[in-house]
């Protein structure tokens, strides 16, 4: 049974906060949806948009912080949501159409700023042979909510023009700045 996970601290993450705990991902077999389990403590309380983006921390930026320096906008560099099927951004509670990256859209974190989570996601993969296998990919954890991408969706249905904010809906959820990520690591 294929394990991956993203450990705070380590010196495969990163966080603005002091962000202790785990990502733990679990696939029993490759027919089956991975579990996920967060559990999280040094958050900033409130909810947080959370995604697996395409790429990893790079290697030369591993280095660097095993030194001590964090280079600038560490976690601008892990790309979009992994989205290996061409979707566009949607909602895990409402069963729409969405990345596989976008997992539940957002955390909820406590007045403690804690989080723990169980759940199932049936689009991601921990089999590397897969195409939406994450192993080597990374979380982000964003500063704001995600939207789920409902404004975007509500609009299409409405064959409206899109906005700029709902376009961005279709896209990212409008979740805001990287506040924390993390490379998921197959254990």
């Amino acid at each position: 049974m294929p394990e991956a996970l993203v450990e705070f601290p380590s010196h495969t993450s990163y966080s603005n906060d002091l962000l202790y705990g785990y990502i733990l991902f679990s696939q029993r077999t490759r027919n089956d949806p991975v579990i996920v389990e967060v559990n999280l403590q040094g958050l900033p309380p409130g909810i947080h948009g959370f995604h697996v983006h395409e790429y990893p921390i790079k290697l030369e930026y591993l280095n660097q912080m095993k030194l001590g320096i964090v280079p600038k906008d560490l976690c601008k560099t892990l790309g979009g949501h992994f989205n290996p099927n061409g979707t566009v951004h949607g909602s895990y509670k409402c069963n729409t159409t969405r990345h596989a990256g976008d997992l539940i859209n957002n955390l909820e974190v406590d007045s403690n700023k804690k989080v723990h989570i169980k759940f199932v996601d049936p689009l991601i993969s921990l089999y590397l042979e897969d195409k939406n296998c994450i192993i080597n990919k990374s979380i982000v954890i964003h500063k704001e909510p995600d939207d789920e991408g409902l404004p975007g969706l509500i609009a299409m249905q409405q064959n409206k023009k899109l906005n700029k904010k709902e376009q961005e809906s279709l896209k990212t959820g409008n979740a805001g700045n990287r506040i924390a990520c993390g490379n998921i690591m197959l254990m």
